[in-house]
């Protein structure tokens, strides 16, 4: 009888992942211990080096109230090209933001606009650590698509601003990553992020409740 081995019955044994390899082919017959197979790394590891956005390749414009601002990018694109099967682009830019007097941070909702254009055999994805929250905005295998989007984070980023509150400054920061990969040289896959809106969300700083006046004892005659 041949007996077929999974990871979970050999764990339940006792046995590791180091178990599992030696004892699955061999209690079947279906390959010697000495057979080795490149599953992994068979054609060699290839380097993927990110590309990123060069300096005066956006433009920004921020909003009358200073509490909301737009970047427009002229080159956030990334597509797998040639004989390559993967590809990544990425921006990082920081933005100081101070909060006004009297005022509590909130949080910031952020708009990400783009298009994306692949064949059933390509896969696209945007990794966006926006305001110090990260999303992931997936467009799988399996799918044919050739349309614009838009995708709105919100970022939980409660600070204070209140009277004697150290935390009246801090730094916005955008990092976004954009991965596009294929299973052959023959899909095609082009990912772009075109704009990004950014507003703050405040709310006033509470008054300060009073703290009642304890009743006067009254003497006793």
């Amino acid at each position: 009888m041949c007996e077929r081995f999974t990871r979970r019955s050999v764990l339940r044994r006792g046995a590791g992942v180091l178990g599992l390899a030696a004892v699955g082919g061999a209690a079947c017959g279906e390959e010697p211990q000495n057979a080795r197979k490149d599953y992994f790394g068979g054609a060699g590891f290839e380097l993927v080096t990110p590309d990123t956005i060069k300096p005066k390749s956006y433009s920004t414009s921020v909003s009358a109230d200073g509490l909301a601002f737009t970047i427009l990018f002229d080159s956030l694109t990334v597509s797998a090209e040639g004989n390559a099967l993967a590809a990544v682009k990425t921006a990082s830019i920081t933005i100081p933001f101070a909060l006004p007097a009297g005022k509590r941070l909130a949080g910031f909702v952020q708009d990400v606009r783009g298009f994306v254009s692949k064949s059933p055999g390509a896969r696209a994805a945007i990794v966006a650590d926006l305001g110090g929250s990260t999303q992931v905005c997936d467009f799988p295998v399996g799918e044919e698509l050739g349309k614009n989007f838009q995708q709105t984070f919100i970022t939980d980023s409660r600070s204070g601003g209140g009277p004697g509150d150290a935390n009246t400054s801090l730094t916005y920061s955008i990092n976004i990553l954009l991965t596009a990969q294929r299973r052959a040289a023959g899909e095609q896959v082009v990912l772009s992020v075109d704009s990004l809106d950014v507003e703050a969300i405040l709310y006033p700083v509470e008054t300060q409740k009073r703290t009642p006046t304890p009743p006067k004892k009254r003497s006793k005659n």
